[in-house]
């Protein structure tokens, strides 16, 4: 595992892993999610993205760290006759075992980041070591190198608030530059909602009558430091009566043969609106 030991993306969250979730990402491809309507995503189809990058993540939450091994090489073998693991949850804490001394290597990395194996981690905090031309060379999954500066215009050219249309429980985004010998990363861009506080429980509400559904303001503030560029948009959301848009644009005649999305981009630059349209599965 030493060769996964260089550069990596990083993804924090506040929040923590349940037993369920961590069921659901070593299965590696067989979710939980699917009676659960606060979750986004289906049979860990969302998480296998990070397999563009690399063949060996893992994450800590809470008094775990997790490793995920589709190419069953690098995780100790168990059972007999002896087999390979796919992935494993390793309890830091059981048997006051000193996790951080045994497995340095692995350790490190987080332990820069403020885990230091030693308490629960209050937040979920993945490691994705980028994938080497070596490497590369004998992975099953991709073929692809991720060098740095790609990664960094890759992730620069997010916009930020488009994740907080759509995802009700992303409050705020934010991208770091992590470098060797500077004690602060650098902040590229931060995007969040300035008024969570008044709409974070109607963001919460997905319903089909348009009676019932909410309405709100969200105020979405995006930040490019690079740049030193600010951009503030108001959205107006309204999370359900989707038949009811429809049926009211079909009693228009101009757009009888067009689909609802030609339908509302018509509306929108005839009213001189902004209209984005995404139809959304909660599972």
């Amino acid at each position: 595992m030493r060769d996964w030991q260089g550069p990596a993306i990083w993804i924090y969250n506040d929040a923590v892993f349940t037993d369920d979730d961590f069921k659901s990402l070593l299965n590696l491809g067989i979710g939980g999610k699917s009676h659960d309507d606060k979750k986004i995503g289906k049979f860990g189809i969302g998480f296998n993205c990070a397999f563009n990058f690399t063949d060996l993540p893992s994450f800590v939450s809470r008094k775990y760290i997790a490793f995920l091994d589709p190419h069953r090489k690098f995780l100790p073998a168990q059972g007999y006759p002896s087999i390979k693991r796919r992935g494993i949850r390793i309890d830091f804490k059981e048997r006051n075992w000193n996790f951080g001394r045994s497995f340095p290597g692995q350790c490190y990395p987080y332990k820069a980041l403020g885990c230091d194996f030693t308490e629960e981690f209050k937040g979920t905090l993945f490691r994705l070591p980028l994938r080497t031309d070596e490497l590369a060379e004998h992975s099953k999954i991709s073929k692809r190198v991720s060098k740095i500066s790609e990664i960094l215009k890759l992730f620069s050219s997010i916009q930020g608030n488009k994740e907080m249309l759509f995802l009700r429980n992303i409050e705020s985004c934010s991208l770091y530059h992590m470098t060797d010998g500077v004690s602060q990363p650098q902040l590229i861009w931060q995007a969040k909602i300035d008024n969570i506080d008044i709409c974070r429980d109607d963001r919460q509400k997905v319903v089909d009558s348009i009676d019932d559904a909410p309405t709100y303001q969200l105020d979405i503030k995006r930040r490019d430091y690079n740049r030193d560029k600010q951009v503030s948009e108001i959205w107006a959301i309204c999370t359900g009566g989707h038949d009811r848009i429809e049926s009211k644009l079909e009693e228009e005649e101009d757009f009888s043969e067009e689909t609802l999305e030609e339908k509302l981009e018509k509306l929108s630059k005839d009213k001189r609106l902004k209209v984005n349209l995404m139809y959304l599965i909660f599972i």
